[in-house]
Order: structure tokens, then C-alpha cells, then sequence
């Protein structure tokens, strides 16, 4: 208290606040104030897909203010071996043999945590006046992903084995030395807002995951590494329609 900084730049304890230990931690960067997916190793997990639950982690949305992590009201989510954030595609996490996007309602929770006018900044800070005058609302998914069993074998786990690419409407995750491209979903008339689901069939029109790098050797002791590369500022080439891989896996790796 007397240290003279403020509390929202002190460290956050997250002792407590979910059982286990944090793996990873997930920004929702569509959202004007802090929502992160948080995945936790409870020791019950199992990547393995004929697993009741697969997924090697157990999963947990949270909200920060004034350092103070709270849980949103999203129900309980499913287990997740990894996952990724795009402000196009939302949270998207892969578990067994599949990849999907966090279920409706949880989508929902996020843009209801998000609406708050609150923010964490000290106040009178030139940040909150800018917030105050231009608050941004939450981005509802504009793509969605829903590859069931679309995956040879379990998705690989780890902070690094899932990324968004061409504009977060391809999903790109590894399985022991191979990496496969997951397209996704267009959503219409914001189904996740609605509670609704996606016009037609999503399950069956969605396009099949493609095999497209193997690494000779298979490692599940390294983690396995997907890093998109982002283009320089001015380069000409630059288009969501491609994107620039790094992949490694053991001791291969291959761009």
C-alpha cells in the first residue's frame, strides 16, 4: 500500500484462483478490458482421444480488474490440449483429434465481460480518458472452427503446438512430427449472440483438415513449435490469403 504504485501495476497472485498450475495464458485482445483463456494442469488430463474428455488440460476464462482475476460465467469448458487467440476467429483450441472454437456461450460471457465501461487504468491516466471517449466494444467471431476428428492421432499440447493463420481463418496444429491445416467456418448473422448455430451444416460442410509438413523424426519430449512470421511493414507481398510458417519439431524444423 505504501509502496506509491498503483495496484494495477503490481503483480497479480494467481495462487488459488484455479486449481493447478498455469500453463498458458490467452489474451482475448477483441476485448477493451482484460480477458484471458487460461489453461491449467490439474494432473487429470489425457491428450489421448479415446479419452472420455480429451485434452490435456483443464480450461478457464477469467477477467482482470484492479488485480483481482475473476471467473466468467461460461459454464464449464472443455478440456484443451492447446490454443490460440484471433480477433477474427475468437479463442480456437485443439483436443484429441479435433479443433474448435469455445462454445456459444462462452463467446457470449466474453462479450458480456467485455461490454464494461471499467477499465483498470490509474485514474485520471491519459489511457482511461482515451477509453472514456473511445470505448471499443467486444468483436464477435467473424469465422469458426469445428474439425471433429479430423486429426490422425491426438493434437500435440503445449504453449506453442496450435497458431491462427491467413488472417485466423486457418488453423495450423501439430500431431507427433506432422502438421495439419484446419480451415474454418464463415459465420452469418452472429450466431454466437443469438445462441443460435451457423447456417447449414457446420459439422459437414466444413472442409477437411490437410496433412501439408512431416518431420522425420516424432519427439514427445521437445515440444513441437508453430510460429507464424509476420511480414515487414514494407513488404508488398503481404496478404491474409498466406502466411509464413516457422515449424519445428525434435531437431527438425522447416519454414
Amino acid at each position: 500500500a505504501g509502496s506509491g504504485v498503483h495496484p494495477v501495476y503490481q503483480p497479480v497472485d494467481l495462487n488459488g484462483a484455479v486449481p493447478g498450475s498455469v500453463v498458458t495464458v490467452l489474451r482475448a485482445s477483441s476485448s477493451p478490458i482484460p480477458i484471458f483463456l487460461l489453461l491449467v494442469d490439474d494432473n487429470r488430463g489425457s491428450a489421448a482421444p479415446s479419452s472420455a474428455s480429451p485434452g490435456a488440460y483443464a480450461a478457464h476464462l477469467v477477467s482482470l480488474r484492479r488485480g483481482i482475476f475473476t471467473k466468467l460465467g461460461s459454464g464449464n469448458l472443455p478440456r484443451m490440449s492447446s490454443a490460440a487467440f484471433h480477433p477474427v476467429s475468437g479463442f480456437v483450441y485443439a483436443a484429441g483429434t479435433g479443433v474448435a472454437s469455445l462454445p456459444h456461450s462462452a463467446t457470449a460471457a466474453i462479450a458480456l465481460a467485455g461490454s464494461s465501461s471499467e477499465t483498470n487504468a490509474p485514474p485520471h491516466s491519459h489511457h482511461q480518458h482515451q477509453q472514456h471517449h473511445q470505448q471499443s466494444s467486444f468483436s464477435y467471431p467473424t469465422v469458426s472452427y469445428n474439425c471433429t476428428n479430423g486429426l490422425s492421432s491426438a493434437a500435440r499440447s503445449g504453449q506453442s503446438a496450435l497458431a491462427l493463420v491467413c488472417d485466423g481463418k486457418v488453423a495450423v496444429v501439430a500431431v507427433n512430427n506432422t502438421f495439419y491445416a484446419v480451415p474454418s467456418i464463415p459465420v452469418v448473422n452472429n450466431p454466437f449472440a443469438a445462441g443460435g448455430g451457423m447456417s447449414g451444416d457446420a459439422a459437414s460442410n466444413a472442409p477437411p483438415a490437410k496433412k501439408f509438413m512431416s518431420f522425420t523424426q516424432s519427439s514427445q519430449v521437445h515440444p513441437a513449435i508453430v510460429v507464424p512470421i509476420s511480414p515487414s511493414s514494407s513488404s508488398s507481398s503481404s496478404s491474409s490469403s498466406s502466411s509464413l510458417l516457422f515449424l519445428a519439431s525434435g531437431r527438425e524444423c522447416a519454414t
